[in-house]
């Protein structure tokens, strides 16, 4: 257990922010494990003032607490089993930090500038804006500052779709909000048991891709689609959906199902939280749309190998590679 003393005044926002697992995501075969670090905070008594094992979904801990009385207050860090060894290590940042909780809307349109509303601690802005005017589709950071201190960074998505914001009240099939395909709707879980219905035109054979990205833009949404025709009927339904390329989350909790429409008419699709959860950082984004063809090339083990002239099979790809030369793993 190490321990950190610090003086701090009355009324001052401290945020102990810690970074273990996201500076050694995985460690092969590795006993004990991982650091599970938790962080405690105790005035100069030794009372405890606020404790923390994780941020949400994520399993480095971010503690914060408004400072009672002018002292000396001392902050804690340790394994969560008391276990330790010489890569359990970790960076614990202490002060009145700016600190980012959520953002809306999580993302934007390519080719374009979007306002975007900052909630958190000790943010000397709650808006900002993304300028993605030269942006690739994908992910960038957003981030603010307060005087010459960075809040940490978090993701912003970027994609060439037409967007739109989500309107209350579509909480039922009558109010069902209107969109016209393909297009990436930006909304909130406002409230516990809060569901968005969006309806759109569909015909016969149609196929439709809907896709929610939350969890993997920090949103602690779990989130579910279910797609239904104007009458009630069930035609696809789906609560998580594993992202390969996101392996480092502990919990894949963003929807994704994808259907041929049976009839020409209208559709229901209804995004809810499982958890019955909900609030004001429980951001969405929603594509609805074609298929849109990609390709990820994965390759187990991640790093190839081989001496000048061999062959490696790769069990996962199934697909041989030959060093014809010296080359570094990644190439």
């Amino acid at each position: 257990m190490d321990r950190y003393r610090f003086a701090a005044r009355e009324g001052q926002e401290i945020v102990c922010a810690v970074s273990a697992r996201e500076l050694m995501p995985y460690l092969a075969d590795a006993v004990p494990g991982w650091l599970q670090a938790t962080v405690r905070l105790v005035d100069a008594s030794g009372r405890e003032l606020a404790y923390e094992d994780d941020f949400r979904f994520q399993p480095d801990p971010v503690l914060h607490v408004r400072i009672p009385a002018d002292g000396d207050y001392v902050v804690e860090i340790k394994d969560a089993l008391y276990r330790g060894r010489e890569d359990f290590v970790y960076r614990i940042a202490i002060g009145e930090l700016p600190y980012i909780t959520g953002i809306f809307p999580l993302g934007g349109r390519a080719g374009s500038k979007t306002v975007v509303q900052l909630a958190g601690w000790n943010l000397q802005n709650t808006r900002t804006t993304v300028d993605a005017s030269r942006a690739e589709p994908g992910l960038s950071l957003v981030t603010t500052t307060r005087g010459d201190i960075e809040a940490n960074r978090v993701p912003f998505a970027v994609d060439t779709l037409p967007e739109l914001l989500e309107r209350e009240s579509n909480n039922v099939a009558k109010d069902a909000q209107r969109v016209t395909l393909p297009v990436v709707v930006n909304g909130r879980i406002e409230a516990p048991g809060d569901v968005d219905v969006f309806t759109f035109p569909g015909k016969a054979g149609q196929q439709v891709v809907a896709e929610v990205r939350g969890r993997r833009l920090g949103s602690p949404l779990d989130s579910s689609l279910e797609l239904t025709d104007a009458a009630g009927r069930r035609i696809a339904f789906n609560d998580d959906f594993e992202d390969k390329g996101a392996g480092l989350l502990t919990h894949q909790a963003d929807s994704r199902l994808a259907a041929t429409l049976p009839a020409d008419g209208a559709y229901l699709l209804r995004l809810a939280d499982v958890q019955h959860a909900g609030g004001p950082d429980y951001g969405y984004r929603l594509r609805i749309g074609p298929p849109r063809p990609d390709f990820e090339l994965r390759v187990t083990p991640a790093e190839v190998n081989a001496g000048a002239g061999a062959t490696v099979r790769s069990p996962s790809t199934r697909c041989g590679a030959t060093a014809s030369r010296a080359t570094s793993p990644s190439a």
